[in-house]
């Protein structure tokens, strides 16, 4: 009767041994909410509130920086964070956006603040290429739209080109890479910095001379001559004897 009842008294001791034990092992496990261990976060003491990572990031990268000001990741929900971003040269900056949620200040601010959500959250600074387009004229026109000289566009830009003749000149074509090289009106678009130039040429007229029966055109004499768009001609007619000079048929001055 003793041995049984030795027996029995060990496996309890036995069993309230590792019933302490396995409470001692939870006991001493970190604090870990249902929100904090979906999320994937490190867990937080018992008590603490949950926090999440704010992630920065550029778009393209090279296109700029930008740059956690709070500098205090990991954030608790609802945190206004203030965040900057800075194009590099040749770029300029366009937004913010974030991914998979969260609510900016003002998007389109290079300086804003972010406001956490309840979850890991990156948020990126989009930028965009900017080019030169430079425009020139040679003599005898102007380029009008969108003017002479140097612009600057986003990336993608198709820019409205028109070109105007002087008097006595003529449009020819454009140097550069337009969409219609001999068309006064046209676009470029810019994919990459560009140079183009509206070409000009002086119009050339042929001046033809004659004279009826009775005297002769001595200067500049009978027949075609050829002379560039503004050119004062001497005319000179001379009658034969026993004629006279009536008039001039044609666009003369008198």
């Amino acid at each position: 009767m003793k041995i049984i009842l030795s027996s029995r008294m060990h496996r309890y001791v036995e069993r309230v041994g590792i019933f302490l034990v396995m409470a001692a092992l939870i006991v001493g496990m970190p604090g870990c909410e249902p929100v904090s261990c979906a999320g994937g976060q490190e867990a937080n003491p018992p008590g603490t509130q949950v926090r999440f990572n704010l992630t920065v990031a550029a778009n393209p990268v090279g296109g700029g920086t930008a740059t956690d000001l709070t500098n205090a990741s990991p954030y608790a929900t609802g945190t206004a964070v203030s965040i900057q971003a800075v194009a590099n040269p040749g770029y300029r900056f366009v937004s913010w956006t974030a991914a998979p949620v969260g609510g900016f200040a003002n998007a389109t601010a290079a300086n804003t603040n972010f406001t956490m959500p309840a979850q890991n959250v990156t948020v990126t600074a989009n930028f965009i290429a900017r080019y030169d387009l430079t425009i020139n004229s040679t003599d005898g026109g102007q380029v009008t739209t969108p003017s002479e000289g140097t612009h600057t566009y986003d990336a993608g830009t198709v820019v409205d080109l028109v070109a105007v003749a002087d008097e006595c000149y003529q449009f020819v074509s454009w140097t550069g890479d337009v969409d219609d090289p001999y068309s006064p009106i046209t676009t470029v678009t810019m994919d990459q910095a560009q140079n183009v130039t509206a070409n000009f040429a002086l119009l050339i007229y042929d001046l033809t001379v004659s004279s009826t029966d009775g005297g002769d055109v001595t200067a500049p004499g009978e027949g075609a001559s050829i002379y560039d768009c503004g050119t004062v001609v001497d005319l000179v007619a001379e009658a034969e004897e026993s004629y006279h000079f009536v008039q001039w048929t044609g666009n003369v001055s008198t």
